[in-house]
């Protein structure tokens, strides 16, 4: 719920801006979506798909950082940043993985933001939302009543 909350609000965010969103939704190995999401109308239908989706069965981050990094490295997204939204508890990624991830870091001021949706900050994700001088980007999510108080007596 907060990941799809998120993705709306990200996709707000790029219609005001004129600019795209891409997301990729995770979960375990193999299981990667992709959902490009542009300004015009059509990109609302595509939204609407992807608020309908779930996933479960353990999660693997280097699928979709891989796929992340490959982006990147298109000119018309090299100006992007990453957000992870995730529960924090993913196994360590694939060294290659992190060394790509710092190297765009240093190279194209990539910085990779991440929302955890749980208790406490892991060593996987600290690897990958640090920037390169190790100040970490993460912000934890750990209740609705944050957001609003009116929201905890739905």
């Amino acid at each position: 719920t907060v990941a799809k909350s998120l993705t709306l609000e990200c996709m707000r965010g790029a219609i005001r801006q004129q600019r795209r969103c891409l997301v990729y939704a995770f979960s375990g190995p193999g299981d990667v979506q992709e959902l490009e999401l542009g300004v015009g109308p059509e990109s609302i239908s595509s939204l609407l798909n992807f608020l309908t989706m779930s996933f479960s069965g353990g999660t693997d981050v280097d699928a979709p950082l891989a796929c992340s990094l490959e982006r990147l490295g298109r000119e018309e997204w090299n100006m992007a940043d990453i957000l992870m939204v995730t529960d924090g508890e993913i196994p360590p990624p694939n060294e290659d993985i992190i060394q790509k991830l710092n190297l765009a870091k240093e190279e194209l001021g990539l910085t990779v933001h991440g929302l955890l949706v749980g208790q406490r900050v892991t060593e996987p994700m600290e690897a990958i939302c640090s920037d390169p001088s190790g100040k970490e980007t993460i912000s934890v999510f750990r209740s609705w009543g944050v957001v609003d108080d009116s929201v905890t007596s739905i």
